[in-house]
């Protein structure tokens, strides 16, 4: 390694020394190898919608690839170099600084790597911009190998020097590197900082492992998934709620069978109050995710509500959700337990709910049974309500009466949870699931996650997973756990019939007459349905694989032909599934926002300050 210093008269090897430990961190990062390597890219950015021919020449060169094969969240290499496009300047621009990081996990989307680049350069117009590109690297075909992902930069151009400094975007579009160009300067390949042929020699293989063992993770055919979760790893470190600064408390209420359940209240305001219930196998924590930026309960206090969650008997956090019940006594107790207790507390007269997937349907069953009557303001029903049209797959296992057959054989349950220390039997498991929903699910929702194959199995696919970010993928394990036989008999009942029965298969109790052509001038059908007559906003995602949008439609339309006058409503979210519109990362801007003008519609204030009584 070269390093400048002057051979003066009386300059032994202690002052040369003493200059090169004082050329501090830099010339010691310099010592370390490095590697430099050439891309040459060309292709169209619109202004305005007008395409212009841009062409970027390109040196990359790291300091220490060591940093940069073990991806050092620190470390970034260096561009230099030029771009060529005549509606930025009528000169070759020369970039004046320059980052680029290599194969980084994307931080917004599941199981994809990005190469990042970022570039400030100055026209001799004297007009500054900025270069943000990114080639993403994710397997999006049975047969795809990474050829068009590795060969292709998605470019935006800002003005300015920095996008941060409200640069505005005045351009964007497609670069690509020939792949006879990729190759060649795959070969040319530099180590620097490095006098031994050896040691540029183990370099060069050690970075060629290391981005050939990218491409293959990424894009082979023989990949496996893992269990993302070692449970002798720390805990997790989570945000703290951003709730205006509320303490939530919470308050207890015993069941008529004698189960203890929880309510959380986060007074954020005078609006509602609101109960949220959460599905089956999962617990009030689909509505806090700390994993995305601003979650459902979060949503709901920052506009004010009166907001109070329940963690009914299927809650995974909750010790009665291994118990054998079926859906009948959660609509018999847990639900008209629980509204009970908040108007006890708030002393309001009615209470507006927003009821998601089981916790909608055991809701609709203590509705039409009369459990509820008089008590509810307002219903904002998620996916499915009390016509339970289940999904191609899930209407083949509920008809083959796969639970029932289980239940028989002396399977009590089943559970999405799985980790890395995982025995032999529960690893077998997670190889039969996983073969089972890469069969029964769409290529480009394929992932590596057992937790998330358990979780399809056992429920259907829950979400489009563009729509979650990887923070909130690894961590499902956090969020859904076991389901009981008893209760997946129950679910299987109702899917089979389409409509709300009760354990046993029949109809009565919630929904007699419903097939009836006659059914409007049944006394005993209209009285049930009568229970409805109040507004209620149906809402599905378009791509749900459990309950498709058919089931809030057709519960919406037999609303409006029995009470034609009342305001139902129903809104379908294209792009989502069954539980991402409550998870995924854009989830305030595509969906809460857009439940907000119902709720607001009918939040009036609580009809009296809260009754006295203390948070136990």
């Amino acid at each position: 390694m070269a390093t400048t210093s002057t051979e003066d008269e009386g300059e032994g090897p202690t002052r040369k020394r003493r200059k090169l430990d004082e050329g501090g961190d830099r010339k010691l990062d310099e010592m370390k190898p490095g590697i430099r390597f050439n891309e040459k890219m060309s292709g169209e950015l619109h202004f305005n919608n007008h395409p212009h021919h841009c062409h970027l020449a390109l040196t990359i060169e790291s300091r220490d690839v060591q940093k940069m094969i073990t991806l050092d969240k620190e470390h970034s290499a260096q561009i230099c170099g030029t771009v060529i496009c005549k509606a930025m300047s009528e000169h070759p621009m020369t970039v004046l600084y320059g980052q680029f990081q290599l194969l980084a996990k994307s931080k917004d989307k599941i199981e994809t790597r990005e190469s990042i680049y970022k570039m400030v350069l100055t026209s001799e117009e004297g007009q500054s911009y900025y270069l943000y590109g990114k080639k993403e690297f994710h397997k999006d075909s049975a047969f795809e190998m990474g050829m068009t992902d590795t060969t292709e930069l998605n470019l935006i151009v800002y003005e300015g020097t920095d996008v941060s400094n409200n640069g505005r975007a005045v351009a964007e579009g497609k670069l690509l590197m020939t792949w006879k160009d990729f190759m060649k300067d795959m070969l040319n390949i530099e180590v620097i900082n490095s006098q031994s042929a050896m040691e540029k020699l183990k370099w060069k293989a050690k970075f060629g492992r290391f981005y050939m063992g990218i491409i293959w993770e990424t894009y082979g055919m023989l990949t496996a998934a893992s269990s993302p979760f070692d449970p002798d790893s720390p805990p997790r470190e989570k945000r703290p709620l951003n709730v205006k600064g509320i303490e939530p408390e919470v308050f207890w209420f015993e069941t008529n069978d004698g189960i203890r359940l929880p309510l959380i209240r986060y007074k954020g305001g005078t609006k509602g109050p609101l109960m949220l219930a959460h599905g089956m196998g999962v617990s009030s924590r689909i509505f806090t995710l700390d994993t995305i930026d601003k979650n459902f309960v979060e949503f709901l206090v920052e506009h004010d509500y009166d907001v109070w969650v329940v963690e009914w008997r299927a809650s995974v956090v909750m010790a009665a959700h291994e118990l054998q019940h079926n859906f009948d006594s959660v609509a018999k107790n847990d639900m008209p337990m629980a509204i009970n207790r908040i108007l006890t507390k708030t002393g309001a007269k009615d209470v507006q709910v927003v009821v998601h997937c089981v916790g909608s349907i055991t809701f609709f069953m203590s509705m039409l049974s009369g459990q509820l009557e008089g008590k509810i303001r307002s219903i904002v029903a998620s996916q499915v309500a009390f016509c339970t049209i289940p999904s191609a797959v899930n209407w083949l296992k509920a008809h083959s009466r796969l639970t029932k057959i289980l239940h028989g054989l002396g399977v009590q349950g089943l559970s999405a949870y799985t980790d890395s220390k995982a025995g032999i039997m529960s690893r077998a498991l997670n190889m039969f699931v996983e073969n089972f929903t890469d069969a029964t699910t769409p290529f480009d929702e394929h992932c590596d996650n057992h937790v998330c194959h358990r979780i399809t199995f056992m429920y259907g696919l829950m979400w489009k997973h563009k729509n979650l970010n990887p923070q909130t993928h690894a961590s499902l394990h956090e969020v859904f756990g076991y389901g009981t036989a008893t209760f997946f008999k129950h679910l299987s009942a109702c899917m089979r019939k389409q409509h709300l029965v009760d354990e046993h298969g029949n109809s009565a109790m919630y929904l007699p007459d419903f097939d009836s052509r006659r059914r409007l001038e049944s006394k005993a059908y209209m009285t049930h349905m009568k229970r409805l007559d109040l507004p209620i906003m149906f809402y599905s995602g378009k791509e749900n694989k459990a309950f498709p949008p058919e089931a809030t439609l057709r519960a919406y339309e037999r609303c409006e032909e029995a009470f034609p006058e009342q305001d139902y409503q129903r809104l379908v979210f294209e792009g989502y599934g069954h539980l991402d519109h409550m998870m995924g990362k854009n989830s305030e801007e595509d969906i809460f926002k857009k439940l907000l003008p119902f709720l607001d519609q009918y939040s009036l204030p609580a009809a009296s300050q809260d009754s006295l009584g203390t948070a136990v």
